[in-house]
């Protein structure tokens, strides 16, 4: 597909040194592209950002990276609306936990559907496996809907 838009991948954590690691590593092999992949991490006490900083400094793939570490602990609501309103540039934003494996089609997957099942992209969908009605009240997810991880996918705009 030419000219597709770009998708930012926010990777959100915390304390999770245990599992960030194959979160990261899945989200640095996804096939969608152009892709901006958001590490966050909202001021972990344990070696959460060193696993973040171990595997990003060494990668070249083809998606873009950046990493934010906050200084304090925002709190969840916070720290997810400083990403998307300082830090995503994306068309599109996916929001993952810093223990969610995706599989590598993930944000392929869910792209694809939301074009197929959408015909007004402006809608909000509850449901695109049962088409159902659109949902407008503010809520800005385009799509919500079961997708190869530990929980739903989803595909939110960007504010302008």
């Amino acid at each position: 597909m030419k000219d597709r838009p770009i998708v930012s991948y926010c990777l959100f954590t915390y304390n999770q040194e245990l599992y960030v690691r194959e979160s990261l590593e899945a989200a640095l092999h996804q096939t969608y592209s152009p892709l901006e992949i958001i590490i966050s991490d909202d001021c972990s006490s344990d070696h959460t950002v060193r696993i973040l900083k171990e595997i990003i400094n060494p990668y070249s793939g083809p998606h873009e990276i950046i990493l934010n570490v906050n200084d304090q602990n925002l709190g969840i609501g916070a720290h997810v609306s400083k990403v998307m309103m300082e830090l995503c540039s994306g068309d599109y934003i996916v929001m993952v936990g810093g223990d969610d494996v995706s599989f590598v089609d993930h944000v392929e997957t869910g792209f694809a559907s939301l074009i197929e099942f959408s015909s007004d992209p402006r809608h909000i969908s509850r449901d695109l496996r049962t088409r159902q009605a659109p949902i407008e009240r503010g809520i800005n997810a385009l799509a919500c809907l079961e997708c190869q991880t530990t929980n739903s996918f989803y595909l939110l705009t960007r504010h302008e």
